[in-house]
């Protein structure tokens, strides 16, 4: 018999699961598959450091330092933990400081959106207006890791004392953008009228996740085969990073049963800094561009250039064999101009 127990009151943590079965469509994007409009999904700058948010039931008692499978209600949002990214993840940071938050879905996605902001920025992969950015708003902690509002996109996207679903979290933190925890504190015990209080959420407040969406954006695949979790836990079954403290031995990680129920579907999070120059491909550009640069239309391959950055673009047409081959004429005809006007003016004639 396995090691499971049943359990008859639950505490949920913050997940409003008839929410997320009304807010989920077909339209929602799944991992390795074309959208519904039949385009390639946007790979992560960082997918190497992809996680997984996802969900089980918390937290059974410990025995011997790991948390036994349960039969049980999934009644929490966490993280994969991924040994390799140790230093990447955020600083433990209590949900039930003071009242329960209710807000482990928004913690759970931000934990996400941090390690891999944080991997992205030490490993040098942001450029230097982004990195202003993070800097003009205090989005650094005391241990110079990214530290992210929990406050503001619990409240934004629709947070009750039922909790919330997956999709209202992620889709709101994709529109508004993100904050620094530094603007309203969460590090202190507060109660639930203080921790969601709207009128701190001023105007001049959302500019600042406004002004992120110039730098950053952010989105997301589902992962529905749990067959996959391992790639996203480093081949660890399991570890699991919340907001709760473990009696264990103090920290934020969860070791968990190999069996442990966890959750039929989880959220892969999808960064990609936004370039300087701001500028994609759009299907009307390259059209132009073809026209004036080969003078002639697009051939079948060349709309996979839509949406690319123009710069990653002309890289791509200035290694092509049909680039190489105009640029040198052109270079041939520069190198014929000098002899053609000594040879206009003998005749009379300037060649211009």
């Amino acid at each position: 018999m396995e090691n499971q127990k049943s359990i008859d009151v639950i505490k949920n943590y913050g997940i409003d699961w008839e929410k997320e079965k009304l807010d989920r469509t077909d339209t929602d994007w799944k991992d390795g598959e074309l959208t519904n409009l039949g385009a390639t999904i946007p790979e992560c700058m960082v997918k190497e450091a992809s996680g997984l948010v996802t969900a089980s039931y918390a937290w059974p008692n410990p025995v011997n330092g790991v948390y036994p499978r349960v039969v049980a209600t999934m009644n929490h949002c966490w993280i994969f933990f991924q040994r390799t990214f140790a230093k990447y993840f955020p600083t433990g940071q209590r949900q039930n400081l003071g009242d329960e938050k209710m807000d482990c879905v928004t913690r759970g996605f931000n934990n996400e959106i941090e390690k891999k902001l944080n991997y992205a920025y030490q490993t040098g992969k942001f450029h230097q207006p982004f990195i202003d950015f993070l800097n003009k708003y205090d989005f650094f902690d005391d241990e110079g890791k990214i530290r992210l509002s929990n406050r503001i996109p619990a409240k934004l996207s629709g947070t009750t004392k039922y909790g919330n679903s997956f999709k209202a979290v992620i889709n709101t933190i994709t529109n508004i953008g993100i904050f620094p925890q530094s603007i309203l504190p969460e590090d202190k015990s507060m109660t639930w009228n203080e921790y969601y209080d709207v009128s701190k959420i001023t105007e001049e407040v959302k500019a600042i996740g406004k002004e992120s969406l110039k730098y950053l954006t952010i989105n997301y695949t589902i992962v529905d085969d749990p067959k996959e979790y391992t790639k996203y836990s480093d081949g660890f079954k399991w570890e699991a990073f919340d907001n709760y403290i473990d009696p264990v031995d103090g920290d934020y990680i969860k070791r968990l049963a190999e069996n442990y129920d966890i959750n039929s579907y989880g959220y892969k999070i999808i960064i990609n800094e936004v370039k300087k120059n701001d500028m994609q491909v759009s299907e009307n550009l390259l059209i132009k561009l073809y026209r004036l640069i080969f003078h002639r239309p697009l051939d079948a391959g060349a709309t996979a250039h839509i949406g690319v950055e123009i710069d990653d673009l002309l890289s791509t047409l200035e290694k092509s064999g049909e680039w190489k081959f105009i640029d040198g004429v052109v270079k041939f005809i520069k190198l014929l101009k000098a002899p053609l006007q000594v040879f206009g003016k003998i005749f009379g004639k300037h060649n211009n």
